[in-house]
């Protein structure tokens, strides 16, 4: 993921593109906000299920499968 880091751009050097050009950073964005969203839900299901086991470990009921 370190590799798609993006360029440090500021109003001048954004003024300077193309629209086509603008136009692609903006659809890279907008999948990028897509797939970050997605993988924030992952997390944010995997921590419940964690926060779960751990609840059901407490209270000796712990059939809860995490993959």
């Amino acid at each position: 993921m370190e590799k798609d880091l993006p360029l440090q751009l500021d109003r001048e050097i954004l003024g300077q593109l193309a629209t086509e050009q603008l136009v692609d950073m903006i659809i890279e964005q907008a999948i990028a906000i897509v797939q970050l969203k997605s993988r924030v839900i992952e997390l944010e299901l995997f921590m419940l299920k964690i926060g779960l086991l751990k609840s059901n470990f407490t209270t000796g009921l712990c059939d809860l499968e995490l993959y």
